[in-house]
């Protein structure tokens, strides 16, 4: 019996080979002409638009059904390690699990943690909330006064000498790090990982881990170990840790073999890991290692990535977009309410400053710039033939207009669009 999804893959499949049947009966307008603001340009346009949102749509819903059966198969094999939310009764899956309050040691799930934290910007602002909503823990109802802060050492010191490994680890980071009042101590930092990892606490687990993959900490705390580094990475990667099954999917990797890598790097991604997301918008960019060429994919998840802050998504992010619009648009990337020119050159003159490829990046970046300013995005006169300097678009700075009259009716055209960084 088929699945709903499979109903949808088929009838998106469908609906994609009807469209592009019915663009390929269509009349010849060249795109990079001012045939596109004709009417069968535009018919061609929104076409092709429509065609475009469906192809996305599709690869979008398969790489679901991926995911979702490797998490699937995974859990089948490895039970995860779950609590309950003492708020909403959900399951909370603990190995990533950072939302305790450390006054009780109360585990809460994300979406109450977060809706507390929703309440207490609003409480901020407003005086007709409860004070209670702002100023109590949720389970334990300790006050979030000026003393909270300075007692959650002392807190989570009491929870670690009553063995809550939760409460060990979190004191194995205070001593690496040397936070809340804490020296750095790579010695105690160390025995606190450890004990809670000998009670499977999966951060634990990583944190020791790593401690082994690098040879130890602070002059040599353990001898350097792969075995025992990926014994333990393993272990906490199957119980869920998202760190740790991005340090197997590097370790399998490093051994060449693709498909566990690319298993437990789609198994990372998909609790949020930013690394594992840039390195599968990389491989779906490239159309190697065993994943098929796909730019939406790689858009996919280089634009989390990049969205969150990794450096290393900014230049493919770039690429992507431009060889995405370039596909769908026959080879043109500007045309007005679709340009990806403004969005590409954002995150090209990112990498280009902060990220990786720099490079690459610079030229890029000059490569577009040379082409869009050198005549003006409406009119397409070219700079030579104005009395005056073209004048960029004060927002985006990624086009030029030779007159106040061309920039406003670009900008009515569909510039008001694309004006914009957000993907």
């Amino acid at each position: 019996m088929s699945s709903e999804g499979d109903l949808d893959v088929q009838k998106l499949r469908e609906e994609i080979a009807e469209q592009r049947r019915v663009v390929s009966t269509l009349d010849y307008v060249d795109l990079n002409t001012f045939a596109f603001r004709s009417k069968a340009g535009r018919t061609k346009i929104d076409l092709l638009a429509s065609l475009a949102a469906k192809e996305e749509r599709l690869e979008l819903l398969l790489e679901h059904q991926r995911t979702a059966k490797i998490i699937r198969e995974f859990e089948e094999l490895h039970l995860p390690k779950t609590d309950n939310c003492p708020i909403c009764l959900d399951e909370i899956n603990v190995a990533n699990s950072t939302n305790v309050f450390p006054c009780c040691g109360g585990l809460i799930c994300f979406d109450c943690r977060k809706q507390q934290h929703d309440v207490d910007a609003e409480a901020m602002k407003s005086t007709t909330l409860p004070e209670s909503l702002l100023t109590k823990c949720p389970l334990c109802r300790a006050d979030f006064g000026t003393e909270y802060d300075a007692n959650i050492p002392k807190w989570i010191k009491q929870h670690a000498k009553k063995g809550k490994p939760w409460a060990q680890s979190a004191l194995g980071d205070f001593c690496k790090l040397g936070t809340h009042g804490m020296p750095v101590n790579h010695q105690k930092s160390f025995r606190w990982y450890t004990l809670a990892a000998e009670q499977k606490f999966p951060q634990a687990m990583c944190a020791v881990s790593r401690i082994y993959r690098s040879g130890g900490i602070g002059g040599g705390i353990v001898e350097q170990s792969d075995e025992k580094f990926f014994t333990l990475a393993k272990e906490a990667a199957d119980l869920g840790n998202a760190d740790a099954q991005g340090d197997v999917a590097a370790y399998y990797f490093g051994k060449n073999n693709i498909t566990q890598s690319i298993l437990y790097m789609t198994l990372a991604a998909s609790q949020g890991d930013v690394g594992q997301m840039t390195k599968l918008g990389y491989f779906y960019f490239l159309g190697e290692y065993g994943m098929k060429k796909s730019m939406i994919l790689s858009k996919h998840y280089l634009g989390q990535s990049a969205s969150k802050g990794d450096v290393d998504a900014y230049y493919f992010l770039a690429r992507s977009l431009f060889n995405l619009t370039k596909h769908a648009y026959e080879g043109r990337v500007s045309l007005p309410g679709h340009s990806c020119i403004p969005k590409v050159l954002y995150w090209a003159r990112k990498a280009e400053l902060e990220g990786q490829d720099m490079d690459d990046a610079a030229e890029l970046v000059s490569t577009l710039e040379r082409q869009t300013w050198s005549q003006c995005e409406y009119c397409i006169k070219s700079a030579s033939s104005v009395s005056q300097p073209l004048k960029a678009c004060s927002k985006c700075k990624a086009v030029r207009y030779c007159s106040k009259e061309c920039q406003v009716q670009h900008w009515k055209e569909g510039h008001k669009i694309d004006c914009k960084t957000k993907l």
